[in-house]
């Protein structure tokens, strides 16, 4: 059986009447590859035609824009998470060593505390003495 088929306009794609050519404005020409078999193509269609493989092509394309992005996220991600461990470990080495600081800070205000009290207690048996 053949299959004819026409313009859901009733119209022709390409018409020459009086010396000149009449084309509708649906006609067009697509060049490149046909997602489904990778051929080249240079084709004259229909642009209604063309709407089933071009929505083909669409999908294909935003799969590959869609791994790219979650690629690019686990990257980010990934990145994200190394950047957070070290600065935990940065933080937690300054915490410590502040810590170590202050302690230290500590124990040189109470020894210069003890110094102060023994160099009274011996001014009071000092002046005692007199």
């Amino acid at each position: 059986m053949e299959i004819t088929y026409e313009c859901p306009f009733g119209s022709k794609c390409e018409e020459i009447k009086d010396n000149r050519l009449f084309r509708c404005r649906f006609y067009t020409l697509v060049r490149g590859k046909n997602p489904q078999s990778e051929e080249m193509l240079e084709e004259w269609n229909c642009s209604l035609a063309w709407l089933p493989m071009l929505l083909i092509e669409n999908s294909q394309t935003s799969r590959g824009v869609a791994k790219a992005l979650e690629s690019f996220r686990n990257e980010v991600v990934r990145n994200q998470q190394e950047f957070n461990v070290v600065l935990f470990n940065e933080i937690s080495k300054r915490k410590a060593l502040e810590t170590i600081e202050d302690k230290v800070a500590l124990i040189v205000s109470k020894e210069k505390q003890k110094m102060l009290d023994d160099k009274q207690v011996i001014e009071v048996i000092e002046h005692k003495e007199e």
